[in-house]
């Protein structure tokens, strides 16, 4: 995986391991409802981690990047034609979840340089005891792990990214795979806080960005962008604190940081649309 510009330490560690061939199926946890921003923070765009995925850093090292989710089944992000696509989805018509597995798989090994990405992951893997598990539940678990041990698809440049906000939800057969590596997605630091602040608020002095990236840990980029863009211009103090409460709330000294927030971000006029 070539290195896409200004690449979180998260992603990073993701193209290690796998340059490195220390595993090709990947679990994403944490912060994965975040927003990431591609570029400089003046010129770039906020991407959800599905299109951050697609979109900057497998985009232009795999030819293929499908997704598939409960809600939206399988989905191509990039790759192949519109024949090979109907094919494709023609065959899973009607499939249950090993039927669906079954498919991906005969993808990756008839087209090489594959991504799946798969939001949601504990809906597909819960973690559950494997006798409560539904049969096309096991057949999905079973398949998955067989993936990350199967060299002739490691071979292939294939990849497969699971999304989940928790460790917890998602079976612990995967995760002690040693051929499946859970990567920690963190809430922003310092620095990235300030380059979303500046983001969202390009306009605002760079005092007033330090300030609020100072009294901000613990909140996500999208969070910051509520803050900044005020849920619309002419909020008044009361509304804004009741705001920032809100997002702050279950912190550390959630009163009181919201209230020096509040008079941080008074009379700002700079608002931008949240991405």
């Amino acid at each position: 995986m070539p290195q896409p510009a200004a690449l979180p330490a998260w992603a990073d560690a993701v193209r290690q391991k796998y340059l490195a061939g220390e595993a090709s199926v990947f679990v994403l946890y944490r912060n994965v409802f975040d927003r990431y921003l591609t570029n400089t923070p003046a010129n770039g765009t906020a991407l959800s981690l599905v299109d951050f995925l697609a979109g900057v850093l497998l985009k232009e090292n795999k030819q293929n990047i499908i997704e598939f989710s409960v809600d939206r089944g399988v989905r191509y992000l990039q790759g192949s034609s519109a024949d090979e696509r109907q094919i494709l989805y023609a065959h899973l018509e009607g499939k249950g979840l090993g039927g669906i597995f079954d498919a991906l798989e005969r993808r990756m090994r008839e087209q090489p340089s594959t991504a799946i990405i798969i939001p949601y992951a504990g809906t597909l893997f819960p973690a559950t005891e494997a006798h409560f598990l539904s049969m096309e539940e096991r057949a999905g678990l079973t398949a998955l792990h067989r993936w990350s041990l199967d060299d002739a698809l490691a071979a292939g440049d294939n990849v497969v990214l699971l999304i989940t906000e928790s460790l917890a939800e998602i079976n612990p057969v995967l995760l002690t795979n040693p051929r499946v590596a859970a990567i920690e997605l963190p809430m922003p630091d310092q620095t990235e806080r300030s380059a979303a602040i500046r983001h969202y608020a390009p306009r605002m002095s760079a005092e007033q960005v330090a300030r609020l990236a100072s009294h901000t840990a613990g909140l996500r980029s999208i969070q910051l962008a509520s803050i900044v863009a005020g849920e619309g211009p002419g909020l008044s103090q009361a509304e804004r604190l009741k705001l920032i409460a809100q997002l702050l709330a279950g912190t550390p000294n959630a009163a009181a940081r919201a209230e020096k927030l509040a008079d941080i971000t008074a009379g700002m006029t700079d608002r931008k649309s949240v991405v």
